[in-house]
């Protein structure tokens, strides 16, 4: 366990956030683009805005999230795996 690296944790910490906001994303994603919404009326008027959001949904950020929670999801095993193999020092 001596040959133990500390560059593993900065990854772990990484899927954890990444997990976490990813799961917080999808769970709150339609709070989120109505947020999102009203700044962008705020920053580009409401007819403008009103032509964006009809291409934009809650949907989308919902698959943004779980994207992030996948990555969180590899991070966090690729650190696991790169401490398994630390410890048995191969």
């Amino acid at each position: 366990m001596s040959d133990f690296e500390p560059s593993i944790v900065v990854p772990l910490v990484a899927g954890i956030v990444a997990l976490v906001g990813g799961l917080l994303l999808v769970r709150y994603r339609r709070s989120f683009f109505d947020e999102t919404a009203k700044i962008q009326r705020g920053l580009v008027g409401r007819p403008t805005s009103r032509a964006f959001e009809r291409l934009q949904s809650p949907f989308w950020i919902g698959v943004v999230g779980v994207g992030a929670s996948g990555m969180g999801i590899v991070l966090i095993v690729a650190c696991v795996v790169a401490f398994v193999r630390a410890s048995a020092g191969g």
